[in-house]
């Protein structure tokens, strides 16, 4: 069976909202598309751009410290490191 996702998991109801989700720098796809309702035609790629858009501020907010950004998050250094991986978020150059 699939693992539950803890409630840091799900992004908060205002940030769910497609035009408050930015266009993702690195995205091979292209942008996420919606229906005339608002309603995304891909959940998962529009699940991944607001996890992105979190991730990001949390890095922001913490001058890309990893560990920080994670306590941030309430989530594991590991799982954020997995998820920056997995949504292409990599460390500005300095």
């Amino acid at each position: 069976s699939a693992p539950v996702a803890a409630a840091a998991d799900v992004p908060a109801p205002e940030t769910a909202h497609p035009e408050s989700v930015p266009e993702p720098a690195a995205r091979s796809v292209g942008p996420v598309e919606y229906h005339e309702d608002g309603l995304p035609r891909s959940l998962p790629d529009h699940l991944d751009d607001v996890e992105r858009e979190i991730i990001r501020r949390a890095l922001a907010r913490t001058r890309f410290n990893r560990t920080q950004a994670a306590e941030l998050l309430g989530i594991s250094f590991r799982q954020l490191r997995y998820r920056m991986q997995r949504l292409a978020i990599q460390e500005p150059d300095a």
